[in-house]
C-alpha cells in the first residue's frame, strides 16, 4: 500500500480500517465544528464584544481591542500543538481529541458566562483574554489530530475526498455561528444584544461540545497508529524528532498554512464587520452576504478534495491557488459597491477562493509527515503559522485599510498570501497514490 506513511519515511503498512468512512468522517468533524462555531462566533460579534469588554468613545479602538482579544488565541495555538501533538504521537489520536474537545468547550462557554467591563471592570477583559488563550490551546492541538484521524482511517485512493468532506463539515460549524447570529440579530435589538444576546452563541457551544465528546469517545484508535505501537516504532520525542529529520516538511506545512488560514478569517470574521463599518450595509444583509458564501466555501470544499484523487494532489493546489490571486481583487471591488446583492457576489468569490485551498490543502499538508510523526509536524508547522497569519489576519487588514486609505488592501493581502503559497506549491512531490505510483516521488 503506497500510504503516505510509508512514503514519508515509515516501514509500517497500514492496515484497513475497522470503522466505516462515514463514522470516521463524522468523529473527525465533531470538534472541527464545534472549534469553528466558536472562533467564527467571536469574529462576528467582534463589534458587540469590544463595547462589552472594551469600552472606548471611539468604536473603532474598542473593535481593533476586540480583534486583539481575537488574535490571542492564534499566539496560543503553537503552545497547544507542542503538548496535544506530543501526546498525539505518543498516547494516541482519539485520547488526545477526547481531552481537547473537552477543554475547548469549557473555555467557550465561561467566555459566555463572563462579566462585563462595566461589573467587575479590568477584570472582565483579562479574564476574556484568558479564555481566549484556553481556547487557542485546544484549537492548537484539534486540526492535527483531526486531519491524522481520517488519512488513518480512510483507503489511500480517497484520503483527498474524505478529507475535503471532514473540512466541508467544519463549515457547518461557521454555518451554526451564522444562522445563531443571524437570528439573535433579527429578534433582538441592538440594545438587547449588548446587554446579553452576545452571551447565548457561546453558552450553546456548551450540548454541542458534549455531543462531539460522546461521539469520540465511542470510537477505536486509527488502525495505522495502533500498527505502529505494535511494532514498537512509537516515538518517544516526536517534537525533536521532527524539527531534526523532517524541517523541510515543517517549512512546506507553514507554506501552505497561511493561504489555508488567511482566507477563512477575511470571509467570516473580516469582511463581516467590513461590510458593516466600511460599507455601511445593515447587519442583516452583511450575515446574509457570508452566509452565502459560507454555503458555497463547504461546496468547493469537497470538490477540490474529490479532484485531488482524481487528478493529484499538485496540479488540482496549484489551480486553487492561481484561482486565489485572480479573485481576490474583484471580490473587493464587487463587495463595496454597497448593495446587498454586491455584498452577496463579493463574499460568494470568496467563498470559492476560500474553498477551492481548503480541502487541497489540508490533505496535502497532512500527506507530509509520516504516521509516527503526523500530529505533532501538523501542529506544530500549522499552529506557528496560525499565531502570525491567523487571528492576525482582521486586525492587519483593518491596519492596513487605515494606514494606506484603500478599501482593497486586504485583497492584495491575498494576492501576496496566495503568492507564496504558489511558490510552495511548485516544491511539493506528488502524494496521491495513482501518481506516485508511476513517479515514484515523496518517497
Amino acid at each position: 500500500m503506497n500510504s503516505p506513511s510509508s512514503q514519508a519515511g515509515t516501514s509500517t503498512q497500514t492496515q484497513p480500517a475497522t470503522v466505516s468512512a462515514r463514522h470516521a468522517v463524522i468523529a473527525a468533524s465533531a470538534g472541527n465544528v464545534v472549534e469553528f462555531y466558536d472562533n467564527i462566533a467571536f469574529g462576528l460579534l467582534a463589534a458587540t464584544l469590544g463595547k462589552v469588554f472594551f469600552p472606548s468613545t471611539d468604536p473603532g479602538v474598542s473593535l481593533l481591542a476586540a480583534f486583539s482579544a481575537f488574535a490571542v488565541t492564534f499566539l496560543a495555538r503553537p503552545f497547544g500543538g507542542l503538548v496535544f501533538g506530543s501526546l498525539g504521537d505518543r498516547l494516541g489520536r482519539q485520547r488526545t481529541l477526547i481531552f481537547v474537545i473537552l477543554l475547548m468547550t469549557v473555555a467557550t462557554v465561561g467566555i459566555g458566562l463572563l462579566p462585563g467591563y462595566d461589573v467587575i471592570g479590568i477584570a472582565a477583559p483579562i479574564l476574556l483574554i484568558l479564555l481566549r488563550i484556553v481556547q487557542g490551546l485546544s484549537f492548537g492541538g484539534e486540526l492535527g489530530g483531526v486531519l491524522a484521524f481520517i488519512v488513518e482511517h480512510a483507503k489511500s485512493n480517497n484520503r483527498g475526498t474524505l478529507v475535503g468532506l471532514v473540512m466541508a463539515a467544519a463549515f457547518v460549524g461557521n454555518l451554526l455561528a451564522l444562522a445563531v447570529i443571524t437570528g439573535l440579530s433579527a429578534f433582538l435589538s441592538s440594545a438587547e444584544m449588548l446587554a446579553w444576546g452576545w452571551r447565548i452563541p457561546f453558552l450553546l457551544a456548551g450540548p454541542l461540545g458534549l455531543i462531539g465528546l460522546y461521539i469520540r469517545r465511542r470510537l477505536d484508535e486509527t488502525p495505522a497508529f495502533r500498527a505502529i505501537q505494535e511494532a514498537g516504532e512509537i516515538e518517544q520525542f516526536p517534537l525533536r524528532a521532527v524539527v531534526r529529520g523532517h524541517y523541510k516538511a515543517l517549512l512546506k506545512c507553514a507554506g501552505l498554512a497561511i493561504v489555508a488560514l488567511l482566507p477563512i478569517y477575511l470571509m467570516e470574521a473580516y469582511n463581516t464587520n467590513y461590510l458593516l463599518v466600511t460599507v455601511r450595509i445593515s447587519q442583516s444583509d452583511a450575515l446574509t452576504a457570508t452566509l452565502v458564501a459560507t454555503v458555497v466555501a463547504m461546496a468547493f470544499t469537497v470538490l477540490s478534495g474529490r479532484l485531488s484523487d482524481r487528478y493529484g494532489r499538485k496540479p488540482v493546489l496549484l489551480a486553487s491557488l492561481i484561482v486565489a490571486i485572480l479573485l481576490a481583487y474583484p471580490a473587493y471591488v464587487v463587495m463595496i459597491a454597497g448593495s446587498a446583492l454586491s455584498a452577496v457576489a463579493g463574499q460568494t468569490l470568496m467563498g470559492i477562493i476560500r474553498g477551492g485551498v481548503t480541502g487541497i490543502t489540508a490533505v496535502a499538508m497532512i500527506e507530509l509527515f509520516p504516521t509516527r510523526l503526523r500530529y505533532s509536524g501538523f501542529a506544530l508547522a500549522y499552529g506557528l503559522t496560525a499565531a502570525i497569519f491567523g487571528g492576525t489576519v482582521p486586525l492587519v487588514a483593518t491596519y492596513l485599510v487605515e494606514v494606506t486609505e484603500n478599501p482593497f488592501a486586504p485583497a492584495f493581502y491575498l494576492m501576496v498570501i496566495a503568492a507564496i503559497s504558489l511558490a510552495t506549491a511548485l516544491t511539493l512531490r506528488e502524494t496521491a497514490p495513482f501518481k506516485s505510483q508511476t513517479t515514484r516521488i515523496n518517497t
